[in-house]
């Protein structure tokens, strides 16, 4: 096993998805083992979300406010 930091923006909203750490609610900012960073979007969600979760596949995903944690 090999560790590896990745410095992303600490976002809540961050899940796995295939070999990489994906940001929802930062224009779906990815986070590749390599280094590289790539948006696959252009926007920012301007509400406060603090949990997200992905399907598998990575082909869903939901952002959400938690009751919880409010």
């Amino acid at each position: 096993m090999k560790r590896q930091t990745i410095h992303t923006s600490n976002s809540p909203t961050i899940s796995w998805v295939d070999n990489y750490l994906i940001d929802w609610a930062d224009s779906g900012r990815q986070y590749f083992p390599d280094g590289q960073i790539k948006e696959i979007g252009s926007y920012h969600f301007a509400f406060s979300f603090d949990s997200a979760i992905s399907s598998e596949d990575g082909v869903y995903s939901v952002i959400y406010k938690s009751p919880a944690k409010s």
